[in-house]
């Protein structure tokens, strides 16, 4: 996948003008196990095209940006099993920056004057396939002592055709594991959802 995403956009020193990294885990089942046993986790540098960070954990092993070094400059992009405070934080302690897509509902998100940012209200007003940044604030979580930190959400409007796509896979999944579903969660189906630490004027919408 790397190597297809760095032709595409013919890579020398990175599509943005800093290196890029792209995490993600992968789940291993031992033959005739019934569940997963161990987890992958991995860090592939897009620039380099090369794999820089490999951990193999058991099944408790949980998805986290805070088991990776990093280095300051350096964006690290990740998908959804990623959206956390700690990890984000860990990103900006060691100086790089993170672009993360993220759930509506696992990152409690404040206005730049502190008052709670409601995801889905925000995004209904934007024009369909174009990208939209919201300045907002990470909130504190008092339990870890990390303390609010500035970043900024990206959110796409899906073309109806996508979005049906979305809610029809949300439900499906859903119905597999015998879960109820929040209406809610259909509506974020309807959107892509980034957050990221870089600024409009380093990387645009």
């Amino acid at each position: 996948l790397g190597v297809k995403l760095a032709e595409a956009s013919r890579l020398e020193s990175g599509p943005v003008g800093f290196p890029l990294r792209l995490i993600d885990a992968t789940t291993v089942s031992a033959h005739r196990s019934a569940g997963t046993d161990w987890r992958i986790h991995l860090s592939f540098n897009l620039s380099a095209l090369s794999i820089d960070h490999i951990e193999l954990t058991d099944q408790s092993g949980s998805e986290t940006l805070t088991r990776f070094p990093f280095s300051a400059g350096e964006l690290i992009v990740a998908d959804r099993g990623y959206a956390h405070r700690a990890g984000f934080h860990a990103t900006r302690m060691a100086e790089a920056d993170f672009l993360v897509r993220i759930p509506w509902n696992t990152v409690p998100l404040l206005h730049r004057a502190g008052e709670p940012f409601d995801i889905l209200n925000e995004v209904r007003s934007i024009a369909d396939a174009r990208a939209t940044s919201f300045d907002v604030l990470i909130a504190s979580d008092k339990k870890r002592k990390l303390p609010t930190m500035p970043a900024r959400l990206v959110a796409l409007r899906k073309s109806e055709a996508a979005a049906s796509q979305s809610r029809r896979k949300v439900l499906a999944e859903r119905s597999r594991n015998g879960e109820s579903i929040d209406p809610r969660t259909l509506d974020a189906a309807s959107y892509v959802l980034l957050l990221t630490s870089t600024t409009e004027e380093r990387l645009s919408a």
